[in-house]
């Protein structure tokens, strides 16, 4: 329907799109949306539907070198015209003449070369030469092993390895000693490519297990599923612990940009500044206060202005990493706490001898809380 129709009927006759995405006219709010959109509809249907105009590749045949040689040495005694017809016979499909010429003059050549009839004709090396020739494939392998031992690959890296190994082996290719080599920026990063190499972001190795692990981590249950039946402890009072480090200014390394934009940056990107956060929770789900350490030796360091919860344990260390004085600090300040309050809202006959479970690492900072 067009425009002027719409205009003297006020009505738009709705369709269901054909496309899948697109949207309903039924589900406009008015007459003028409804025919907006099914214009769009009816222009995306049939831009859809239309067959394309792109021109097909044609099928083209691929002979092995033992075929192309016969066809060949028959158009070299019989003629071309009368090896596409022999051929197209005997193959079931088209061979064609300009096919055949091109057979014909490349045996003819290597004939000469070798004296005598071929048995096979291979096919022609396509694209371009390669720049190092056979000493591509020595600097492929190298930078494979690079590879598979851990070692950072890189056009700079890649260039001066291919300049140390042309010097190596084949000095006379590279122009500065009369050649026609020159290794580039541009070489480097064609051969990456045609390697598969695509920069990726480095990543941390995984920590293998032992093979004994599941029988470890069932004892290590059992012990404490023991001490718990044994005491009689509750999950409340079964508190784990553990640290980490946290940035000051959190942040990550990717981000949206403009397409082409060529320097993508990040405002503190190589910010190295963190402190420690420890923190601990028991069984049942209760979260205990953390514990902050920041760098520095006095409390000056801590931040000003920054009115932290009454029942945070903030602190200080030289390198802002726990050690035996936090980690005592720490269970002073609020897992001691903790565990008296559990305490007191349990029964009287308990409330002073109930005992509590304590789970952390072997941390070299947890041995003196370990041994106290």
């Amino acid at each position: 329907m067009s425009l002027t129709q719409w205009l003297k009927t006020g009505s738009v006759k709705t369709r269901t799109p054909v496309t899948p995405g697109l949207p309903d006219p039924a589900d406009c709010n008015s007459t003028q949306e409804a025919l907006i959109v099914q214009t769009g509809n009816d222009a995306v249907d049939t831009v859809v539907s239309a067959p394309s105009r792109k021109r097909k590749r044609g099928d083209y045949n691929n002979y092995d070198d033992e075929t192309r040689a016969k066809i060949a040495r028959y158009a070299v005694d019989n003629g071309v015209a009368r090896a596409s017809r022999k051929f197209t016979s005997d193959l079931g499909r088209k061979v064609s003449e300009t096919t055949i010429r091109s057979m014909r003059d490349t045996y003819v050549k290597l004939k000469k070369k070798v004296g005598t009839e071929l048995v096979t004709l291979p096919h022609s090396p396509r694209g371009n030469p390669l720049l190092l020739g056979d000493l591509d494939t020595k600097v492929q392998d190298w930078i494979r092993k690079v590879r598979i031992n851990g070692g950072v690959i890189n056009a700079r890296i890649v260039m001066a390895a291919a300049e140390a190994i042309v010097t190596k082996f084949a000095r006379h290719r590279l122009e500065r000693y009369g050649g026609h080599i020159t290794i580039t920026s541009s070489f480097a990063k064609s051969l990456l490519r045609r390697m598969g190499f695509v920069k990726r972001k480095g990543t941390k190795a995984v920590k293998h297990l032992p093979n004994d692990f599941d029988e470890i981590r069932q004892e290590y249950i059992s012990k404490i599923n023991n001490v718990r039946e044994k005491h009689h402890i509750p999950d409340t009072l079964i508190i784990n612990w553990d640290q980490t480090g946290c940035q000051l200014v959190p942040g990550g390394d990717w981000t949206m940009e403009k397409e082409g934009t060529q320097q993508i940056s990040i405002s503190g990107l190589d910010d190295k500044r963190q402190i420690t956060l420890l923190l601990a929770v028991s069984m049942s789900g209760d979260l205990l206060p953390p514990q902050l350490i920041y760098p520095g030796k006095t409390d000056r360091c801590l931040p000003k202005g920054v009115d932290f919860p009454s029942t945070w344990d903030v602190t200080c260390t030289e390198t802002h990493w726990s050690n035996e004085d936090t980690m005592i600090q720490f269970v002073n300040n609020v897992i001691v706490p903790y565990v008296d309050e559990i305490r007191d809202s349990m029964p009287l006959n308990n409330s002073t001898t109930q005992k509590a479970i304590a789970i952390f690492d072997v941390f070299k900072a947890h041995t003196e809380v370990r041994d106290c």
